[in-house]
């Protein structure tokens, strides 16, 4: 390497690094972060029935430019999984979402697990 490569998103002069008017531009993962997604649906003339599972893990340029020091110990994985019932009666749709997240070192913090529920009912007219 001629040069150091510097985290993506950032910018050795300008302290706020790339942004579009003031607002950062790039994932809400972070830099070096990502994430998996798998979803399973059987559709049926009345509706459908989803299973997903999902993992994200955030900024890890982060983790890997501290990880010698007393923040950044582990890295900030979130596991969710999660549920979907829609029924379809003309001219509604109904569909429930019912989903368990997992946080694993939250804030790079080992041990730091939280674990949130996310249930959401959505009622849509399709005329």
């Amino acid at each position: 390497q001629v040069r150091a490569t510097p985290t993506y998103y950032t910018h050795h002069i300008v302290r706020s690094g790339y942004t579009n008017r003031g607002e950062v531009i790039g994932a809400v993962v972070g830099p070096g972060g990502n994430g998996q997604y798998l979803d399973v649906d059987v559709f049926t003339p009345r509706g459908r029935l989803g299973l997903f599972v999902s993992r994200v893990v955030r900024d890890n340029d982060a983790y890997y430019a501290n990880r010698g020091g007393e923040t950044f110990r582990g890295h900030d994985v979130t596991l969710t999984t999660g549920l979907v019932i829609a029924r379809q009666r003309d001219p509604w749709r109904m569909e429930v979402r019912l989903a368990r997240m997992r946080d694993y070192n939250r804030y790079f913090m080992v041990r730091n697990d939280v674990t949130n529920w996310h249930v959401a009912l959505d009622l849509v007219w399709l005329p």
